[in-house]
């Protein structure tokens, strides 16, 4: 087997070919050029233009950054340069979505980037998940390259996600307690846990310090709302089902 297959996939291309790694014959390409691959198995009769309305059946291979990078690779970009465009491309994506939400109305720039970045890493660890397929076709060379390239745009997106949500100044901070001390048994209370919270790095130990103020009947609520809130500051990663699981644990 050659060292490399990703020269096979293309954008549009029909190039078939039988020397995938998992023996399946065909062509893998982003048929309507929309960042979306799909494996095209050879068809009995030799059909070579794949009928539209039997596109969604073929199975996606590569999707979000990964397919990004494919279509990009061999350009004048960076991985680094690739990740903030690709991450622009989605933030737009994102905007738009949300265009006619009435919450919207007063969010600024700041704001939009706040939310975005709010679940952006597990939005993107799902498209990864659904790039998978793409590693029973490509070999083990092409795989050591395109995993990095998966593994390290959610560390990238993590690091964005913090710069826009730990709190900063003062200010901030004051804004913050200001939501959660409702959670609390009063203010004083929520600052204490919110000194505390910011001195630890893994959810795990996080979580184990709101259970240790619950048993405690310091902590009164701790449902998706306090969640939410801690979240949106970047002060728990994780996301809601893990928190939810993390909390129902004895």
């Amino acid at each position: 087997m050659k060292q490399s297959v990703l020269d096979i996939i293309a954008r549009q291309d029909f190039r078939h070919y039988d020397g995938w790694r998992n023996g399946k014959k065909g062509h893998i390409n982003d048929f309507f050029c929309n960042g979306v691959y799909r494996f095209f198995e050879d068809e009995p009769d030799g059909d070579d233009s794949p009928r539209q309305k039997e596109i969604k059946d073929n199975p996606i291979v590569a999707v979000g950054i990964v397919a990004y990078w494919l279509e990009h690779r061999h350009g004048d970009e960076t991985v680094r340069q690739m990740y903030e465009n690709y991450t622009q491309r989605r933030f737009e994506q994102f905007k738009k979505c949300l265009k006619d939400d009435a919450e919207t109305w007063e969010w600024e720039e700041e704001d939009w980037k706040r939310f975005f970045y709010l679940n952006a890493s597990e939005r993107e660890a799902h498209w990864n998940k659904m790039s998978e397929p793409l590693f029973d076709f490509i070999t083990e060379s092409d795989a050591q390259r395109v995993r990095p390239v998966m593994d390290n745009y959610i560390k990238y997106l993590d690091k964005c996600r913090e710069a826009y949500q730990t709190p900063s100044t003062d200010e901030e901070k004051k804004k913050l307690i200001d939501k959660i001390y409702i959670f609390f048994k009063d203010e004083e209370t929520a600052k204490r846990f919110l000194k505390q919270l910011e001195a630890l790095d893994k959810d795990e130990a996080k979580i184990e310090l709101v259970k240790k103020y619950k048993n405690s009947n310091l902590c009164l609520n701790t449902s998706k709302a306090l969640w939410q809130v801690l979240s949106e500051a970047g002060l728990y990663k994780a996301g809601y089902p893990n928190w939810n699981k993390q909390m129902n644990q004895i």
